[in-house]
């Protein structure tokens, strides 16, 4: 009996210790989700406010005949179309169910930000830009007044909370539709399917997204040509032991097959993911498993180990641009050189292993979307114009001909004006044909090598 006391007695004080854990943990989870509710409420109610906002300052801009407040409106509508993607994100409701309304507000908020910078470089809109600028006010007036019924027959009629979706917002589920709240968006998102699809010159535009690949021509290559092309591949990269097999198809911006490559017997040196383009045949990319390791080589090293590797695969007109030590492996960015001129478009990437120099990495894909036979205008600006137009507070280091891309596609040859501010580097680049400048960067010389931002 003496013994059976001590044991109740701890036996009351696990479960007594148990129940506490439980009911503090039951509290914490009533708070979080009081909290989670509270914010996707707020999400919720700044979604309406902005997209209230947002039609209102596209239908000011509709009526204004002043460029300077044109300029305002449009710089709110980008502003206002920005905030209400944010809280449309925020929202526990499946993407899938959302895709055509959050690909409209970043659409609006760009076609915004366009005009804007079209008036401020002192380009009036055009009459089509207006009748688009239109559709877009009247799909913002659609939403908006979508919005206010899904809030007025779930929030406030039909007693929704948002604390019935927070277990199924962990994962986002794509069957809300049982949920109040995501019914409405589904049928708002079903309904703006059926606008005309919005066509403008922006980096979020459907031009720009569904863009296809310039630098890849041929016919339609079988999977045995596509292993061919890995093998002649994998032999100039120093790895040519391997068993090669194609594992199926991807259809992405460049239609590639994906090639798995595994080392024979004992070989070690090659274990890796390739992509071939289905036309014509190219090595797309290429990634080598093998973690790198203790460095043996230096960057410079691998920069002319890359340099090599390039000129053997063809890429003979590509120089080095900037490049990263990531994880004993040298990243190293090439460009293309025409003519004196750098062409910032025709892009490589190849990652070299700095223990032994092997190439363990390579991404072609922005060179084969961008690559062309390119007629290169004069420029009117010469060089010594170039150097004193940039800020005369910043010292010039080194003028060069550049063609750099633009976010909607748009290709522009521009002088790259190399400076110096307060010990910090800067690229500024200056169109070639009016001075205007186009972009500025900032180079940042880190310890795992140069970036530009």
């Amino acid at each position: 009996m003496r013994r059976t006391w001590p044991t109740m007695l701890v036996s009351l004080l696990l479960i007594a210790g148990v129940g506490y854990w439980g009911y503090t943990q039951y509290l914490a989870r009533q708070r979080m989700e009081i909290l989670l509710s509270n914010q996707y409420q707020q999400s919720f109610y700044q979604l309406i406010s902005a997209v209230e906002s947002a039609q209102v300052t596209a239908a000011k801009s509709l009526v204004s005949g002043s460029p300077r407040e044109n300029i305002v409106n449009l710089s709110e509508l980008w502003r206002q179309a920005e905030i209400a993607k944010q809280n449309l994100d925020n929202l526990p409701i499946s993407h899938p169910v959302l895709s055509r309304t959050s690909t409209f507000l970043t659409q609006l908020a760009d076609y915004g930000y366009s005009l804007a910078k079209q008036n401020a470089d002192g380009r009036p809109t055009t009459n089509e830009q207006w009748e688009k600028l239109a559709e877009l006010r009247d799909e913002a007036s659609y939403l908006s007044a979508e919005l206010h019924k899904a809030h007025d027959e779930t929030i406030n009629g039909a007693g929704f909370r948002w604390s019935e979706v927070i277990p199924s917002a962990r994962n986002r589920v794509q069957n809300i539709s049982a949920q109040g709240l995501g019914v409405h968006f589904d049928r708002i998102d079903k309904q703006m399917v059926e606008y005309p699809t919005i066509i403008y010159d922006g980096p979020f535009s459907d031009h720009v997204t569904n863009a296809r690949p310039k630098g890849i021509d041929g016919e339609e290559v079988s999977e045995d040509e596509a292993v061919n092309a890995v093998r002649r591949f994998l032999a100039t990269a120093g790895s040519d032991q391997v068993n090669i097999d194609v594992q199926g198809k991807i259809d992405g911006r460049i239609p590639t097959y994906h090639v798995m490559v595994q080392p024979q017997g004992n070989a070690r040196n090659m274990r890796a993911d390739l992509t071939v383009s289905r036309q014509g045949g190219k090595v797309v990319t290429m990634l080598n498993s093998r973690r790198p390791g203790q460095a043996t080589i230096d960057l410079n090293r691998a920069e002319e180990l890359a340099k090599e590797f390039l000129v053997q695969q063809g890429f003979g007109n590509m120089v080095p641009s900037y490049r990263l030590n990531q994880e004993g492996a040298a990243v190293i960015i090439f460009v293309a050189k025409e003519n004196e001129v750098i062409i910032y478009p025709d892009q490589i990437k190849v990652k070299v292993s700095l223990d032994n120099g092997e190439i363990i990495g390579f991404d072609a894909t922005q060179y084969y979307m961008n690559h062309q036979q390119r007629r290169l205008p004069e420029p009117k600006i010469s060089a010594e114009e170039a150097k004193r137009l940039v800020n005369p507070r910043l010292q010039v280091e080194n003028v060069r001909l550049a063609l750099i891309p633009l976010p909607t596609l748009a290709e522009v040859l521009c002088w790259e004006v190399r400076c110096k501010f307060n010990e910090e580097t800067y690229l500024v680049y200056l169109e070639a044909q009016t001075g205007e400048e186009e972009q500025i960067l900032q180079v940042v010389d880190a310890e795992e090598g140069t970036l530009v931002i």
